[in-house]
């Protein structure tokens, strides 16, 4: 079928005219020539509305209601397929880490600690791996800039056990500094929290105790935090 656009307002109507059919690059007039197709969109609390409006022949009405719901409902269906799939691609954020040639003994190092961990692409300029199933990249981009505190990882802790784990074994060889922070041995910032510290600060009354509490540690102690 060969139509032209009519009218096309972004977001809000487009609107065809049927010129005739197109068979082997050949154009031919039909009896419908000239009839019209208006769509009209409307969107409402995240929901768009779709009215269509046809200005068709009265023998080709049948035709019409019997074959648009269809189009309409596959059209739907690429459309939110299509949308589904662009939020997925634009939803992948990752950090990338800017080494000095060590890319790949830091990725070693990490995998090592964390479970369902894995390096997945390792090139001489860029390594990509996973950690606790989440994709990092690094990269060795030379000597030009160094890590800082100004950008860490936390790790969420739900035991003392893992506390002392993961500050063990990612401050092995690096710098442990106060309120559970450590720098690793390739200057990366990491923050080794127990979970439940959210919820004691939530606690107006226990909140400055806690805080006083922490304030005096390096590796956070849970039992010491639940007593303050």
């Amino acid at each position: 079928m060969h139509r032209i656009i009519e009218t096309n307002l972004p977001f809000e109507q487009v609107s065809f005219k049927h010129k005739g059919e197109i068979k082997n690059g050949i154009e031919t007039s039909l009896d419908w020539e000239d009839s019209m197709e208006n769509y009209f969109l409307n969107e409402s609390n995240g929901v768009t509305e779709l009215k269509m409006d046809m200005d068709i022949k009265e023998e080709f009405e049948k035709y019409f209601i019997d074959t648009f719901p269809k189009a309409v409902e596959l059209i739907k269906q690429i459309s939110e397929n299509k949308k589904t799939k662009q939020n997925k691609m634009t939803n992948q954020i990752y950090p990338c880490l800017w080494f000095d040639g060590q890319a790949k003994a830091a990725a070693d190092f990490y995998c090592s600690i964390f479970k369902n961990s894995k390096i997945t692409t390792d090139t001489p300029m860029v390594v990509n791996f996973e950690l606790n199933g989440k994709k990092f990249m690094g990269l060795n981009g030379g000597p030009q800039y160094k890590f800082s505190p100004a950008t860490s990882f936390v790790v969420d802790c739900e035991t003392q056990e893992d506390i002392d784990f993961y500050w063990e074994k990612l401050g092995d060889g690096g710098i442990y500094n106060q309120c559970g922070w450590l720098d690793d041995k390739y200057g990366v910032s990491w923050q080794i929290v127990p979970t439940i510290l959210g919820k004691l600060m939530a606690d107006p009354e226990k909140a400055p105790r806690v805080m006083k509490a922490f304030m005096q540690m390096k590796k956070f102690d849970i039992e010491k935090l639940m007593n303050a």
